[in-house]
């Protein structure tokens, strides 16, 4: 895990050369990416004055390794037997120099050993640590060229400035300073094609990428570190916001649900209210009719009110054929034929096949207040032989009061 992790962070590195006492075009640099075990060649940057130029193209976020040579830095070959120390090693380059005053890498086997003294390094730290540029790991000198050393062919003279390099067999054989009859060539890499000049930084940047190290000697053990602090607490910060607007979001969408259902509900409440006023209005107007017809003697008006108070109480098994509210009788024997008698009684004619209901539909209707008393007429078969019966509902008349 903890492998996957720094190869998340160092997925993309720069390799940065910067050549002391140069003055001109002191900065060389190549980003380098990794990509499912394969590197890669982004962008070549020559030419650079300044670090803020080197900022400027290379962004803050991206980490930095740098390669110094140039003024102030001794090379050369050492001897290195097996319990060879640091004083021992820097006694063989600089005899009687003091161990802690400075800093020293050995590479290729270890055969070559390169020197720089500690304020100056310390210097260089906090100089791009002044414009804000992570460092992650330092090289000096040829210590940065081991891991490109597979892909150069035999050269008598390879120009990567300061060097001309000597490869033999793919190692480094001698070096020396660069003249300045010698121009750059182009290198193939892998299947891309890079300039000599870069090849030390191309180099540190490979390095970086597959976590190789060169022995050093007296050098921070903290480089790197504020890169990946920062790294982290960048990944935390954008995570954060991220759950803190997954969080939003959902509580939007929530919000935005219960909104609807509350809007919905309350439509609905709404509706109901309406529907118990509408309700409780024809209750109170049912009642008032229901006083009229109690208190006061019968008038055609009210034979609607009684025609619905009697189709309320048909029950569902039986089927009304037809309803006669008040019908008119027949002239008895010795009356004139114009005059109308009108009866005191509603009559009801229906069809059930269920006498049961018959009778408890009579019970009812013997309740009501308006009604005397109700007589069952002779019941007979249709040829459906469903039972075919008529009511007589006999209606009390009420005096008017004085």
């Amino acid at each position: 895990m903890k492998e996957q992790i720094r190869n998340w962070l160092y997925r993309r590195v720069v390799g940065v050369q910067w050549q002391l006492g140069a003055s001109e075009q002191a900065f060389r640099a190549v980003v380098c990416a990794q990509q499912k075990g394969q590197l890669y060649i982004e962008q070549e940057l020559l030419g650079l004055d300044s670090l803020a130029e080197l900022k400027a193209a290379v962004g803050d976020y991206l980490p930095v390794v740098l390669v110094v040579t140039g003024k102030g830095l001794l090379e050369g070959v050492v001897n290195v037997g097996d319990r060879t120390n640091w004083p021992e090693l820097l006694h063989q380059r600089l005899p009687g120099a003091d161990p802690t005053a400075f800093v020293g890498q050995v590479s290729q086997t270890p055969t070559w050993l390169s020197v720089l003294r500690k304020d100056a390094l310390q210097e260089i730290q906090d100089t791009f640590s002044a414009e804000g540029i992570p460092l992650v790991n330092i090289y000096l000198g040829l210590t940065a060229i081991t891991q490109v050393l597979s892909f150069l062919p035999d050269h008598q003279a390879l120009a990567t400035a300061p060097y001309t390099l000597q490869i033999k067999d793919h190692r480094l054989v001698d070096f020396a300073a660069l003249s300045e009859e010698q121009t750059a060539e182009g290198i193939m890499i892998g299947e891309q094609m890079i300039s000599s000049r870069l090849l030390l930084p191309l180099g540190a940047a490979i390095d970086q990428l597959i976590g190789h190290q060169p022995i050093a000697y007296g050098f921070p053990s903290d480089l790197g570190q504020d890169f990946e602090r920062n790294q982290y607490t960048r990944i935390l910060g954008l995570g954060g916001l991220g759950i803190l607007f997954f969080a939003l979001l959902l509580n939007f969408f929530v919000y935005n649900q219960t909104a609807r259902s509350l809007a919905q509900v309350e439509g609905e409440l709404y509706y109901s209210q309406s529907l118990l006023s509408k309700m409780d209005s024809l209750k109170t107007q049912l009642s008032q009719r229901q006083r009229v017809l109690e208190d006061q003697p019968l008038r055609p008006t009210q034979l609607s009110l009684l025609a619905d108070e009697i189709a309320q109480t048909i029950p569902p098994a039986i089927k009304l054929l037809q309803l006669q509210c008040f019908p008119v009788e027949k002239p008895k024997a010795g009356e004139r034929e114009t005059r109308l008698t009108y009866t005191s009684f509603i009559l009801v004619r229906a069809q059930t096949s269920n006498t049961q209901s018959i009778n408890e539909w009579i019970d009812l209707l013997e309740g009501k207040s308006w009604s005397a008393t109700v007589k069952l007429q002779p019941f007979r078969n249709n040829p459906k032989n469903e039972g075919e019966f008529e009511l007589r509902i006999e209606i009390p008349r009420k005096e008017k009061e004085s």
